[in-house]
């Protein structure tokens, strides 16, 4: 539950950030690439 609250918490504050940056460029799309780790998922509890 942890794992996926922060998550959630984590996309919402991307997903605001972007679309702030959207609007103070005037841009009708944002292209934006998200890179994350493979350690994310290999050191993940199960």
């Amino acid at each position: 539950i942890v794992s996926s609250r922060s998550s959630d918490l984590c996309a919402a504050t991307l997903a605001a950030v972007l679309r702030r940056l959207k609007e103070n460029k005037g841009l009708e799309r944002l292209r934006t690439t998200i890179g994350v780790d493979g350690s994310v998922y290999k050191k993940h509890p199960q």
